[in-house]
């Protein structure tokens, strides 16, 4: 943001944009960078599957209880 110019919507040109300098890591890095987001990434989808399966079955519960509530199953004050 320290090269940005504007207020609301900060921008850069290509002027500027072609003085600034990337560091590349090299392949080693690399392959440890990569390596460890796709450490985080599968940890993510897992949690991700977890949370859906517990979403899923909190609808069948819902599913039941309000069944069970309609049809005089159990007692609702």
């Amino acid at each position: 943001m320290v090269n940005s110019k504007g207020m609301s919507y900060p921008a850069i040109n290509g002027t500027e944009l072609g003085r600034m300098y990337i560091t590349i890591p090299n392949k080693d890095e690399q392959k440890i960078i990569t390596a460890y987001i796709k450490k985080c990434s599968s940890l993510i989808n897992d949690s991700i599957e977890i949370l859906n399966r517990e979403i899923l079955k909190l609808k069948e519960y819902k599913t039941t209880l309000i069944d069970n509530a309609v049809t005089g199953k159990i007692k609702v004050s």
